[in-house]
């Protein structure tokens, strides 16, 4: 395959409509390693969508939001509230996020279509990256198992945490989210009423790519790794956002045997950095090849289209 990257059009069996028509970047190893979901073509899910969008903007008009919170390396005039669970800082354990929109946000993410849309994100993640879905997914049961304290965000999300872009045009700069697991995906829904064809487009600057983001699609990508932001919509549109991820810091909590590295003996200590030391081999191994998810869906449904 010439060129580091190729742009894929997956046309899934007709019994999973759920990603009909879905793009997928991979490197030279064809590794999967991002993935454009169109929206569900399903009335259900059109609902949701635009229940979403109308519940953000009436808690965004309501918490009546400081200059000071729309400001962020993300973006300078919205505001993104995080929700779920995290781990650094200084903190001997994974807690859930407080802070002053705690109650916002619970009272936000208790209406049923933020679980579906949760549900969609971890599925479309569990579709294109299988290893990654997998080791999310048991990791979040032996987090539960080690912290009956807390409890996920949603049931049927792998996702530990969750972030709200309020906007109301939500317009990200060039970032990374370095604190997001290095090998994992973050899973991002576009929300609200914009013209797709002007405005809201992704950009994915290390892949050279500018990708049309229409309201209810879904976006999955390595934030920690990858360069990325979005175009502007225009004045009289909306558009909002919810982003899935996971704290790499939470893995690396459980991998050490749920305890910080002061906590081990000498000995321990160096054979957890010996652990460490081999993490980008890791790292690249939990990238899905497209023959792996191929096999997994169906191989004559993958169809090729030029970048």
């Amino acid at each position: 395959m010439e060129g580091a990257f190729a742009f894929l059009c997956i046309k899934a069996p007709t019994d999973q409509p759920t990603y009909s028509n879905a793009k997928v970047f991979l490197d030279q190893e064809d590794r999967i390693i991002g993935a454009a979901v169109k929206k569900i073509n399903n009335p259900q899910y059109e609902q949701d969508i635009q229940q979403a969008a109308q519940l953000i903007d009436e808690a965004r008009r309501n918490a009546k939001f400081k200059a000071s919170e729309k400001r962020s390396k993300r973006g300078t005039d919205f505001a993104g509230v995080a929700y779920g669970l995290s781990y650094g800082k200084g903190q001997k354990r994974p807690l859930r996020l407080g802070g002053p929109r705690l109650f916002l946000m619970n009272r936000l993410l208790s209406h049923k279509c933020f679980q579906n849309i949760a549900h969609h994100q971890s599925s479309a993640y569990a579709t294109f990256s299988p290893k990654n879905y997998k080791y999310y997914k048991e990791g979040m049961h032996n987090l539960m198992q080690r912290l009956p304290d807390l409890s996920p965000n949603f049931t049927r999300s792998v996702f530990a945490c969750i972030t709200v872009n309020f906007g109301p045009r939500t317009c990200t700069q060039v970032h990374t989210d370095s604190k997001n697991t290095a090998h994992g995906m973050c899973a991002v829904t576009a929300l609200g009423d914009f013209n797709p064809k002007v405005g809201g487009h992704i950009v994915l600057w290390d892949l050279k790519v500018v990708l049309e983001f229409p309201p209810g699609c879904t976006v999955l990508l390595p934030s920690a790794l990858i360069r990325h932001s979005n175009i502007p919509v225009r004045p009289n549109e909306t558009r909002y956002s919810v982003t899935q991820y996971t704290a790499g810091g939470i893995w690396r909590w459980l991998d050490a045997g749920g305890r910080t590295e002061e906590g081990m003996t000498a000995e321990e200590l160096a054979a957890f950095k010996s652990y460490k030391a081999n993490r980008r081999e890791r790292t690249l191994d939990m990238f899905s090849t497209l023959e792996e998810v191929r096999a997994a869906l169906n191989s004559k449904s993958v169809e090729i289209a030029s970048l």
